[in-house]
């Protein structure tokens, strides 16, 4: 009985989760997809394991510049936007545990820009591509 409450709640969850983000990103906001590479811990402890589980989505939208990132669970994080030269243009960090919302700035300025993110949980990046 315990696991099946569990499963419902977990439903639920995810389903609020992605009906919120739906109505977050404006019809403006095209999805930017994601490479992840979930990290795990290096050596095994005795104790049980937390869950890494994690929720990563990102939007960008090109009337306002910017880059909305919908995330849960990533511990502390920092989000970049690199340049095609590399170079850091735009930057912020944050710490979650919960559902939350973070919007970045994307430069102007014609060209491919890089979103990475790096947070205890995941590594993740993307491209963005301002016309």
């Amino acid at each position: 009985m315990k696991k099946l409450f569990i499963l419902f709640i977990c439903a639920v969850t995810s389903f609020t989760m992605a009906a919120e983000s739906r109505e977050l990103s404006g019809a403006d906001s095209k999805e930017v997809k994601l490479e992840e590479t979930p990290l795990v811990p290096q050596q095994p402890t005795k104790e049980r394991p937390r869950s890494a589980t994690y929720f990563l989505k990102v939007f960008y939208d090109d009337q306002l510049n910017t880059a909305e990132i919908q995330h849960d669970n990533l511990g502390d994080a920092d989000f970049y936007i690199l340049d095609a030269t590399g170079q850091v243009v735009s930057q912020t960090s944050t710490y979650s545990n919960t559902y939350t919302v973070e919007s970045i700035d994307v430069p102007s300025a014609n060209g491919t820009y890089t979103l990475v993110i790096d947070s205890e949980n995941v590594y993740a990046f993307g491209y963005i591509v301002v016309e």
